[in-house]
This record gives C-alpha cells, sequence and structure tokens, in this order.
C-alpha cells in the first residue's frame, strides 16, 4: 500500500515539474542563424544569478522588489548592479524594477525575453540604461512597451518581429519609435529625414542600408547615436547634428562614402566633448573633413573649457588650418587630429601631460608645434607621416625633454628630421643633467644638434 501511495505522490510531482518547465519563454525555436556572442544569456550558471520567488521577493532575502514574479538577474562584474537575463515567469505583463536585491537594476541582457511569445506590454524602470541584442526579439504578442527615462542604447534589432514592430500603424514616414526612442527605420527610406523632437536615443543599427537616404537632421534633444546606427547609407551626403550628442557609437558611419559635409550646432569645445566609439563613428571620417560649427566652416578653432579632447574627435577634418588648446585641457586622446591635413600649426598649453596614440598622425601640413614641459607622456606614431614637420618648440629643458616617455620613433615629432627649440634657443649644445635615464627616442633625427654632454 505505501508504495502505490509513493508512486502516486512521485507521478503527481513530475506532471507538476513538466507544467513548470514548460512555462515561460520557448527559446528553442529560434536559436538558429544567429550569432549568440552573449555575455549574460539565459543559460547562465552565474552563482550570482536569482529569481523572484512568488512573493515577489528574492529567494536569498526578504526584501520586497517591485519586479514582475519569474525575472531572472544576474550581479554584474563589478558587484554594483543587476542585469536581467531572463523570464520564466507566467504574467503576459512584465515590469523590470529599478531595484533589486538592494542594488540597481541597470541592464537587460541579450536575448533576456527572446522568444516570450505569450508576453503583451513590458515596462522599463527609469534606472535601466541599456537594453541588449536581440532583448524582445520574436515576442510576437508584445503590443505594449514603455522604456524608462535612463536608456543610452538599444541593441541590434532588439523588438524585430515584435507586435509592435509588426503594426504598421506604429510606424511614422517609415520610422517606428518607442516614446522618445528611435529603434529602426525601413530600408525604402529616401531623401532628408529629421528626426522627431524629444527623441533622446537612436538604436544600434536603426537605419542600416538605408542607400536612398540623402542627409539626416538630427536634433538638439538626441544624446546618443547607437553602433552602426547609419552603416553603409551610401547615399548620405550631410548630417546636421544637435549640440546634445554625448555619444557616438561604434561604426554609425561606417561606410558612408558621399558624405561631404558635418553641421553641428554647437562649439570645437562641445564637438572635442562626445564619446566616439571609433574612427568611423566620427562622420567627418568620410565626409571630406568639412565641419560647419553653428554654420561656419571650422578653419580656426579654439578649444576651452574641457580637460579631455576626446579620441577620434577631429578625425580627418580637412578643414582645420589651425588649432588654439585652452588651459583647462590635459589630455590630447589617441587619433583627435588624426589626418587633419590642412592642419598647419598648433600650441599645446602648460597644462596638458598626455598626448594619445596618433594624436597627429598624417597631418602632413603641420610645419611647427608647441609642446609644454607638462607633457610626460606622447602616445604611438603621434606625430606619424607629419612630413613637413620642421620645428619643435620645447618650454623646458634638454633634461626634460629626454625624460618624456615616447610610445615609438614616430611619437617623437623629432623623427622627420625637425629642429628642437629649447624655451626659444635653436637646440645645438646641450647638457643633460638631474636624470637617470634619457629615454627611448628622445633625439631620434633632431637635426639641430652638434653636440652632447652628460
Amino acid at each position: 500500500m505505501k508504495r502505490k501511495i509513493l508512486i502516486i505522490l512521485l507521478s503527481i510531482m513530475s506532471v507538476v515539474c513538466l507544467a513548470l518547465g514548460l512555462s515561460g519563454c520557448n527559446l528553442s525555436s529560434y536559436q538558429s542563424g544567429e550569432n549568440s556572442n552573449n555575455n549574460s544569456s539565459n543559460d547562465s550558471t552565474n552563482d550570482e544569478s536569482s529569481t523572484t520567488d512568488g512573493s515577489g521577493t528574492n529567494n536569498d532575502s526578504t526584501e520586497t522588489v517591485t519586479g514582475t514574479e519569474g525575472l531572472e538577474y544576474t550581479l554584474s562584474d563589478d558587484g554594483t548592479y543587476y542585469i536581467v537575463t531572463g523570464y520564466s515567469g507566467d504574467s503576459t505583463s512584465v515590469v523590470i524594477p529599478s531595484t533589486f536585491n538592494g542594488k540597481q537594476v541597470k541592464e537587460i541582457g541579450d536575448y533576456a525575453f527572446r522568444g516570450c511569445t505569450s508576453l503583451t506590454s513590458v515596462t522599463i524602470g527609469n534606472s535601466v540604461t541599456s537594453i541588449g541584442r536581440y532583448a524582445f526579439k520574436y515576442c510576437t504578442s508584445l503590443t505594449s512597451v514603455a522604456i524608462g527615462n535612463s536608456v543610452t542604447s538599444i541593441g541590434f534589432t532588439a523588438f524585430y518581429d515584435t507586435a509592435y514592430y509588426n503594426d504598421s500603424d506604429n510606424w511614422e514616414n517609415n520610422v517606428l519609435y518607442i516614446g522618445n526612442y528611435l529603434i529602426d527605420a525601413n530600408t525604402s527610406i529616401s531623401g532628408d529625414y529629421a528626426i522627431k523632437e524629444g527623441t533622446i536615443v537612436i538604436a544600434d543599427y536603426a537605419f542600416r542600408w538605408c542607400d536612398s537616404l540623402t542627409s539626416v537632421t538630427i536634433g538638439n534633444s538626441v544624446t546618443s547615436i547607437g553602433e552602426s546606427a547609419f552603416y553603409e547609407c551610401k547615399s548620405l551626403t550631410s548630417v546636421t547634428m544637435g549640440n546634445s550628442v554625448t555619444s557616438i557609437g561604434n561604426s554609425a558611419f561606417y561606410n558612408c562614402k558621399s558624405l561631404t559635409s558635418v553641421y553641428y550646432s554647437g562649439t570645437a569645445s562641445q564637438w572635442a566633448s562626445i564619446s566616439f566609439s571609433s574612427s568611423s563613428a566620427n562622420p567627418l571620417c568620410y565626409a571630406g573633413g568639412n565641419l560647419y560649427l553653428s554654420g561656419t566652416l571650422a578653419t580656426d578653432i579654439t578649444i576651452e573649457g574641457i580637460t579631455t579632447i576626446n579620441a577620434y574627435a577631429f578625425y580627418g577634418c580637412e578643414s582645420l588650418t589651425s588649432v588654439t588648446i585652452g588651459n583647462s585641457v590635459t589630455s590630447i586622446s589617441g587619433y583627435a587630429f588624426y589626418d587633419c591635413d590642412s592642419l598647419t600649426s598648433i600650441t599645446i598649453p602648460n597644462s596638458v601631460t598626455s598626448i594619445g596614440d596618433s594624436a597627429f598622425s598624417w597631418c602632413e601640413l603641420l610645419t611647427s608645434i608647441t609642446i609644454p614641459d607638462s607633457v610626460t607622456s606622447i602616445g604611438s606614431s603621434a606625430f606619424y607621416n607629419c612630413t613637413s614637420l620642421t620645428s619643435v618648440y620645447y618650454n623646458g629643458t634638454a633634461s626634460q625633454w629626454a625624460d618624456i616617455s615616447f610610445g615609438s620613433i614616430y611619437a617623437n615629432p623629432l623623427y622627420c628630421g625637425g629642429n628642437l627649440y629649447l624655451n626659444g634657443t635653436l637646440a645645438i649644445n646641450i647638457t643633460i643633467e638631474g636624470i637617470t635615464t634619457i629615454n627611448d627616442y628622445a633625439f631620434y633625427k633632431c637635426k639641430s644638434l652638434t653636440s652632447v654632454i652628460v
């Protein structure tokens, strides 16, 4: 008798487990054909992963959370915030909270809700800053999406093939928005397009392969342009950009070979403060170097009021002829003035301590440069192929110059055979003292030197 009762109990438990196993997202039918380079996938076995229990609390804590039951969380690598990595609940409406287990929820991971075909609505908390690739892809019943106001990036096809995406009424002139977020554009879009006023983020790959798009106006409300946002828009000739943009993702303007002009409503200093993820994130890379600042072609510019000239800031800016850098600047990042082939002179103030890799590479008309004694390091290839550079003015001693860390022979502006001026005097006979090492490449190809006392 006891044996029969045990068998019956085991059978009931098996049915319950099977039922639970079938709830939530069905991912298996969508797995083929996509790259799953996902650092926070639904299959994570991280010991820090957690799932909310039936009372809406973490299994390891009694702290109440506002998120929907069944949300799966993974602690970030630095342990400071949580990532939503999956969903195994039954509710068709999901609320992603701002906090979980005492920490902010900042990300929705790649693939987190992918294939949750029963999901009809989602509300994303205000602490979330990033929505990952394919996060809601194939949520074919998802009709309602509310995105919090802190999101700065939306990954590739995050909302593709959702009911919201597939509803033609949600598309405005071939462009899909969710609130203040531009999600995607139909490749048939053509001519001039102005991003809708109030938009704050352009999602990754939003205008990819829009071959008939000829110009785009990005208003002052936009703060972030996603990775590959205008990837291979081969007919795009001009970009007008507001001064609220703070970041542009990798390859945002990749292969936009018809670009000739970039119009920016801000100052040179504001432009230099934009975070460009790569050279092809900067539209100047393909624009023939014509940058217009508040309607005026940028030829002689002053950069002031900021501490760093960001990487790739003026990459390929052919219109630049001279640059004045203010005393607030402490570092010139890598590739900042790469291939500015009309630039003839630049003065670096004594506030600057570092010059990044390839910062002035291929500035072929640069004839002179002034470097202060505050500079301690110059990155690899900083002055590569500056073939016209004949005079280097240094506001320090020979010993201080010898103490600079040069990343390579091309980091030293003297490598083209230039003359070194120390405090205004041509360096002919020099004495090096008070240091233990004369650094690599210090006087490489210094044309003016005739004698050295160490």
